[in-house]
């Protein structure tokens, strides 16, 4: 699937779901999150999972999109743990990835209404925060 040609693209629609799970995204830039999303604002539900997307996990994506619900990037190759907050999250998945590191302590602070959190099959260590049995919807 070829996801920035043309090249700089600005889309004259918003989207609130997108679909994009195991479609083999190749682009000139590298297997990176698609351009054209930098310009979505009213998106609900993302899943990209199963593409080998590579780089930073996309924070820019939950700062972008406030209303975001469901988040599910499984099985890529972003590093990093997703860092702003979202009130609106109740799913996110970044299972089987290359994050390493710990899991903050303030998770709550960034997504405090979460009830599905899978950071499970990527390298991170550590203890499990006990911030985390404030996550009351988890």
């Amino acid at each position: 699937m070829e996801t920035e040609e043309p090249i700089d693209w600005i889309p004259m629609f918003q989207l609130k779901i997108l679909e994009l799970s195991n479609c083999n995204m190749k682009m000139p830039k590298g297997r990176i999150i698609p351009g054209f999303l930098l310009h979505q604002h009213n998106l609900r539900q993302v899943d990209m999972s199963h593409n080998s997307l590579e780089g930073q996990l996309p924070n820019w994506l939950i700062r972008n999109n406030s209303n975001l619900e469901v988040l599910i990037l499984r099985d890529n190759l972003f590093g990093g743990m997703p860092l702003h907050m979202n009130a609106t999250m109740k799913w996110l998945d970044v299972s089987q990835n290359h994050m390493i590191g710990t899991i903050p302590y303030d998770i709550p602070k960034f997504f405090p209404n979460i009830s599905i959190l899978n950071l499970s099959m990527n390298a991170l260590s550590g203890v499990i925060p006990s911030s985390v049995g404030e996550l009351s919807k988890l």
